[in-house]
């Protein structure tokens, strides 16, 4: 089933959308299914002006590169899958004919439909300063497709390891794409990804600023020896003790007197009990040589 959807200034056309149960029949878009394989070709007065991708359940697949002429995959793995797409010859009957439906002047003067772009930006890998890294610049809620994405880090224009995608259909009839920048994240950057639609006076700005990074490599290898340093400092240091404790006292005598022995009987003849019991007289100088 081909399904025509002319929207003022943009013609889409969904050329197939099959559940994978029975790919050779096609459904109208009010049938439930499980999932859904689509294609989708758009033409437009903007740049680019024609556009061909096949999705599956929103996710890219294929995308069609008109000034190559070739068909290229999303993934590596889709490769084997590049014989059985439709022919150079059949793309370009289907651009014709979207052509010829754009050239259609609308049956109702109405603004022209567009939806204000959002961007969303993040890194492909967890954050670690010092460590190579991927940022990533999501745009979505695009209608026409048609914008240009910059990079700025800290106010200046980044170049250098950018990398755009085509524009992806959405569901809503609208666009996604995504762009790419390699850099080397580092304290205290701010980095800024511009979208920009040609006939707009303004821009969509997404920033991104280095948040909650994870311990880099150095540093955890710092805090480890600390911990082993300090592991090993208090092993010493307990060892230490330990043999001060069991050192023998220089004097031979203990450091505290039994509850019941020599000294409670010292502390009696203290308190003048020899002077009392003259019979235990002999006895007196060994309570004061047992005295504590």
């Amino acid at each position: 089933m081909d399904c025509h959807v002319y929207v003022q200034g943009v013609c889409v056309r969904t050329v197939c959308a099959c559940p994978v149960a029975d790919p050779g029949r096609c459904l109208s878009p009010a049938a439930p299914t499980a999932h859904v394989l689509s294609r989708v070709l758009f033409c437009q007065p903007d740049r680019p002006s024609l556009g061909l991708a096949d999705t599956f359940d929103g996710d890219q697949l294929f995308s069609f590169d008109f000034p190559g002429a070739r068909w290229e995959p999303r993934l590596p793995d889709f490769q084997p899958w590049l014989g059985v797409q439709e022919s150079k010859e059949q793309i370009r009957n289907d651009s014709s004919l979207c052509r010829q439906l754009l050239s259609v002047p609308p049956l109702t003067i109405s603004p022209l439909p567009a939806g204000t772009p959002m961007a969303n930006v993040f890194t492909a890998q967890p954050l670690e300063l010092g460590k190579p890294n991927t940022l990533i610049c999501q745009v979505g809620n695009l209608f026409p497709a048609s914008v240009t994405v910059s990079w700025q880090r800290r106010g200046e224009p980044v170049s250098q390891g950018v990398n755009t995608t085509r524009y992806y259909p959405t569901e809503d009839l609208g666009f996604l794409l995504y762009s790419y920048l390699e850099f080397t994240p580092e304290d205290g950057d701010i980095y800024t990804c511009t979208i920009t639609r040609p006939r707009d006076r303004f821009s969509t700005v997404a920033y991104w600023v280095p948040q909650n990074p994870i311990p880099s490599e150095l540093l955890e290898n710092a805090l480890c020896g600390l911990a082993i340093a300090l592991g090993i400092f208090f092993m010493v240091t307990g060892i230490v003790l330990l043999l001060k404790s069991r050192r023998p006292n220089p004097t031979g005598m203990p450091g505290r007197c039994p509850s019941w022995g020599w000294g409670e009987s010292s502390g009696l003849e203290q308190r003048g009990l020899g002077a009392r019991t003259p019979g235990f007289h002999p006895w007196l100088g060994g309570l004061q040589s047992a005295r504590c």
